[in-house]
């Protein structure tokens, strides 16, 4: 009779096991591959991100983050001039071992700030030029370490805070990193220990006390489902507890002018669809579904990218693909709703970025540029459309 009892305990804990093994993989969280750079260049190594100047007059220029291995484990910032193909150096560091491929682009009243995460915290490179051909520019770098910084999987940085989180953590990490709003990069006040901590179980920092809120965006799972949570810094929450703002989410990016969150979520009653949003981050207004496309993936699986466009209007910017992988370009205005596919007939790929430029006086602009990737004859190639003048540049030999 014992030997009876210990053979049914025993089958009741193998169908337990088995029950909460399918349980645990049939609700296991579903991360989607994000469009990234995967283009060696003799100029700037392996490509890791690439940014808009984003007060560009009558030239357009772009800072690139890129690495070379024969250099062993560092990064370099370099600046490219796309009107007459200059380029050069702004400076180099160690690399954050998760964070290191992307940086971000700050600025207050002390100039324009290339922020990239470091080994164990951030470097900024300040600068400010006119010409920046004829040399009328300056790069001053500061880089400050963070407790516990170094094993960092996800973080964001704005003018006031840093905030960052670990993979298989609840917590996410913020510290104040001003007095107030007239100072730069504060990191002396940092040391000052003004540093918190909120509870979220977070999977990725969305962004952190940008222009017009003081707050916190952040996703986190619940299930298989990716959801999109804010915590205000002053305690309060924008969302009620545990109620996110945005459910399914596929990917979601900030505007930092003005203060957007935007992306791409699934709506559970058509998951072949993709849903086009945009929501004011800073006040508790409805989110607006902007579009609705196909949830197909490039030539290298990864998802559509999309981009806000701040020029002469508040634009997105984004992907779509077909069942061949063969990508288009689309614009969609926030306000007016007025939309187009604006590149197509070309196999796009990859992410994309954009920019602004005016000319002159500033009477005429700011035009609005999208750069992209795309294959022809089997290479790679890097074009810059000017959304105005509905052209396309084939730039890909500045870069090599």
């Amino acid at each position: 009779m014992k030997r009876f009892y210990m053979f049914i305990l025993t089958i009741i804990m193998i169908l337990l096991t088995t029950g909460a093994y399918f349980y645990e993989n049939s609700n296991s969280p579903i991360e989607y591959k994000k469009p990234t750079y995967n283009i060696t260049s003799s100029k700037f190594g392996e490509i890791k991100d690439i940014k808009f100047y984003p007060h560009s007059r009558d030239e357009l220029l772009l800072f690139i983050l890129g690495s070379n291995k024969e250099e062993g484990e560092h990064s370099t910032f370099y600046y490219l001039n796309l009107t007459n193909g200059k380029s050069g150096v702004i400076g180099n560091f160690k690399p954050h071992k998760y964070l290191g491929d992307s940086f971000t682009i700050l600025t207050d009243n002390s100039g324009e700030n290339i922020v990239g995460f470091s080994e164990n915290g951030v470097i900024y490179f300040n600068y400010r030029f006119e010409n920046i051909d004829k040399g009328n520019y300056v790069f001053n770098s500061l880089e400050k370490s963070f407790d516990d910084f170094g094993n960092a999987t996800s973080a964001e940085i704005s003018e006031y805070n840093l905030a960052f989180s670990k993979k298989g953590y609840s917590l996410i990490n913020n510290y104040q990193l001003y007095k107030n709003f007239n100072l730069m990069m504060d990191f002396n006040y940092a040391e000052k220990n003004p540093y918190s901590t909120i509870y979220a179980n977070p999977h990725e920092i969305i962004s952190t006390t940008a222009f017009g809120e003081n707050a916190i965006h952040y996703t986190s799972f619940n299930g298989k489902s990716l959801n999109l949570y804010s915590h205000n810094l002053d305690g309060s929450s924008n969302s009620l507890p545990g109620k996110p703002l945005v459910k399914n989410v596929v990917d979601v990016k900030k505007a930092y002018r003005p203060a957007n969150l935007f992306g791409f979520y699934l709506d559970e009653t058509s998951l072949d669809k993709l849903q086009v949003f945009s929501m004011e981050s800073y006040r508790t207004s409805p989110v607006k579904t902007i579009d609705t496309i196909n949830f197909l993936k490039d030539k290298n699986g990864a998802i559509p990218d999309i981009q806000y466009l701040w020029a002469k209007g508040d634009d997105l910017i984004y992907t779509e693909y077909d069942e061949n992988a063969k990508g288009i370009i689309k614009l969609k205005n926030i306000k007016s709703g007025l939309a187009k596919d604006i590149i197509k007939d070309k196999n796009i790929f990859g992410p994309i970025r954009v920019g602004r430029y005016t000319e002159g006086n500033g009477s005429n602009g700011p035009h609005g540029v999208v750069l992209f990737l795309h294959e022809e004859e089997g290479k790679t190639k890097i074009a810059l459309y000017d959304i105005d003048k509905e052209k396309i540049i084939d730039i890909t030999e500045i870069f090599f």
